[in-house]
């Protein structure tokens, strides 16, 4: 009896075995290649609104620090609140703005009282100023440019981020 159940156990963890190679994925041939997922291009904003703007030079002055995420920056609520909410690179800031056709204008802003090192500080009150001192509002290829009423630069901005 020892003989004839010892090769039914072996032939039954033979099946066993083979059953299971089967659920295994075969490793003879490597899989084809995968494309990478396009990156879809950046595209222009098309509106003011709705957008996160990033400054990038200020009057002659390129913005800093060149971290993005610490620069001076501002977002335009697209409702009908027409809040302004952003951040000077040292203070939060918020207030109102009217928007109309290309032209601009930012009510008062409230900002918070902190301090930094005297070149932040300067760039805030230059930022400040251009914001107060914006008539409009051109979008361009390379994003936003606020401009006095005379027509002079004030302020360039990128877009970072869109909201639907």
């Amino acid at each position: 009896m020892r003989h004839t159940i010892l090769p039914a156990f072996v032939l039954l963890a033979l099946a066993l075995c083979a059953g299971c190679a089967k659920d295994q994925p075969d490793t003879s041939e490597p899989p084809p290649p995968t494309k990478p997922a396009p990156t879809p291009a950046p595209s222009k904003p098309v509106s003011v609104t709705g957008v996160d703007w990033v400054l990038t030079r200020v009057g002659t002055e390129a913005a800093r620090p060149e971290e993005v995420k610490a620069r001076p920056r501002f977002w335009l609520d697209p409702s009908t609140e027409r809040r302004v909410s952003g951040h000077t690179g040292v203070n939060s800031m918020t207030g109102t703005y009217e928007l109309s056709g290309g032209a601009i204008q930012f009510g008062p802003l409230a900002t918070t009282r902190r301090a930094s090192s005297p070149e932040l500080m300067q760039q805030e009150a230059a930022y400040l100023s251009a914001l107060k001192k914006a008539a409009t509002a051109q979008l361009t290829d390379r994003g936003l440019v606020l401009r006095d009423a005379g027509g002079a630069t004030l302020a360039e901005f990128e877009a970072i981020y869109t909201t639907p």
